[in-house]
């Protein structure tokens, strides 16, 4: 944030990481750039945002998709953590467990079922909105920016599933600071 002057979203998958990050921000801000976080609707929130000449948005699930900052006004997106679905979503869980039992019914064993299930559920949710949330930054060809990702799920081979979430974004992937 220092580097960029601001003109960044922190894109947060809880309130709970938007209001840690709201609460470290606000004194280490220094007047290089102005922090607000989304408490309801963003209209005013990004009507804020295009006019602060260094602004710094914090936002959940809404700042994620179909906002659109052209040019160098927003030239940073972090992504702190990456935007699994909530396990108590009950029509997520349904829908996932729906799946889950029809491939048992086709053969499956359960643990296999459990697992396809959540490569085809989870595991797609937080690709599609990874994919959403990087987007905010290049809308444009001659947009430019940097999309950091500060979940180390998405990097090296941490997980099975880290070259995946990484290939998603079609931008160039560096680790030099």
């Amino acid at each position: 944030l220092t580097a960029s002057q601001g003109g960044a979203f922190i894109l947060c998958a809880s309130y709970e990481d938007m209001t840690a990050f709201q609460e470290r921000l606000a004194g280490m801000a220094e007047g290089l750039y102005e922090v607000r976080a989304q408490n309801g609707g963003l209209d005013s929130l990004i009507t804020w945002f295009k006019t602060a000449p260094n602004g710094v948005l914090l936002g959940v699930k809404s700042l994620w998709e179909g906002v659109d900052i052209p040019g160098l006004k927003l030239r940073l997106v972090i992504i702190p953590r990456l935007p699994f679905p909530n396990p108590d979503d009950p029509v997520f869980t349904a829908r996932k467990g729906k799946y889950a039992q029809m491939q048992v019914k086709q053969g499956t064993d359960a643990k296999a079922a459990d697992i396809q299930a959540w490569q085809h559920y989870d595991l797609q949710e937080v690709i599609m909105d990874f994919k959403q949330g990087g987007g905010r930054l290049m809308r444009r060809e001659t947009d430019m920016g940097v999309v950091a990702v500060l979940d180390k799920r998405a990097h090296s081979n941490t997980k099975r599933y880290s070259a995946t979430i990484r290939g998603a974004l079609p931008h160039k992937l560096t680790y030099d600071l």
